[in-house]
């Protein structure tokens, strides 16, 4: 019988001893990072510190240190105690900061994998890759579903009766918005598109902006005696109570 080099696992007797190479890759890391609304839609570059498991140099992953003898291609292995570097478990934390690109149109749980960035092996090609988490961190203006954005909107009631154009926050600046007349506390008016953005099939989502109209405070004797006189004739036209349907009229 003659044992065959590569086949099933065998080897040449004159290897016999020899210290098998290495195939497994490092181990992985998991990561979480928090970002803007903004980075979300527009992009980003960020710098992450990141703790990974990197194979232990003294062991060679192993775990073990050996002491041995070499005659030719074969080693005689004398003893092998436990690696103090690593505590035998055959991997070493190790702490580095990465420059990570965030794409447009990332939404809040997406993953990244960022290969190779995990633990490191012996060889670039045995690392391990970075598994990394995208949070979105919340805003004070603007709420997220999906991809869609949404902004609670106060307005004057005399803007949502009579009509208006006004500048409006965006998660990436300012715009002009038109409320039209006789808006009420509730209405939606959407802009298309001008949520996150899509990525590959998936479209980009709204930007919504929620009406919430406002009387006014702090009023003149003046501005009261006009409002007195607003709401003589609003009367007048239209008797009938707002409330008559919650007093089952």
């Amino acid at each position: 019988f003659e044992p065959q080099s590569g086949r099933f696992g065998f080897r040449p007797f004159e290897n016999f001893g020899a210290r098998p190479q290495r195939s497994e890759r490092a181990p992985d890391a998991e990561a979480e990072l928090e970002i803007s609304l903004k980075e979300a839609i527009e992009g980003a570059q960020r710098r992450l510190d990141l703790t990974a498991q990197d194979e232990c140099v003294a062991c060679k992953g192993s775990g073990l240190v050996m002491e041995e003898e070499r005659h030719g291609h074969s080693r005689v292995i004398h003893s092998a105690r436990p690696c103090a570097v690593c505590g035998a478990s055959g991997v070493v934390l190790s702490r580095r900061t990465l420059e990570v690109t965030i794409p447009p149109g990332v939404t809040d749980g997406m993953r990244m994998r960022l290969k190779g960035q995990g633990g490191r092996g012996p060889k670039p090609e045995l690392n391990g890759d970075l598994y990394l988490t995208l949070r979105l961190r919340p805003d004070k203006v603007f709420t997220v579903n999906g991809r869609d954005v949404r902004c609670q909107l106060p307005v004057w009631d005399y803007e949502a009766a009579l009509g208006a154009e006004i500048t409006v926050p965006t998660p990436t600046g300012r715009l002009s918005l038109k409320i039209p007349p006789e808006s009420q506390t509730g209405k939606v008016l959407r802009i298309k598109g001008r949520g996150i953005p899509g990525r590959g099939k998936e479209p980009a989502g709204d930007l919504l902006y929620e009406l919430k109209v406002l009387a006014p405070t702090r009023l003149s004797e003046a501005e009261r005696a006009l409002m007195r006189q607003l709401a003589e004739h609003h009367r007048a036209r239209h008797p009938i109570d707002p409330r008559s349907e919650l007093l089952g009229g």
